[in-house]
């Protein structure tokens, strides 16, 4: 039974998949960022400047 939570979720769900990911051109005259996290399964990467991204990674380690 869809309720008013379910129609929320799916509305907010919906509007992540369908909206386009903005990225920017890198601007070799100002620094770079690069976030990065890892575990077991996988790692993930953001290079980024002055706080909007470049460039997204994600990569699931084998068997994972």
């Amino acid at each position: 039974m869809w309720t008013g939570a379910t129609c929320e979720a799916f509305r907010v769900l919906k509007e992540k998949l369908t909206s386009a990911l903005v990225l920017i051109l890198p601007n070799f005259a100002l620094p770079f960022e690069l976030h990065c996290d890892a575990s077991k399964c996988g790692i993930g990467a953001v290079l980024s400047q002055t706080g909007q991204s470049i460039v997204f990674l994600e990569k699931r380690f084998l068997g994972s």
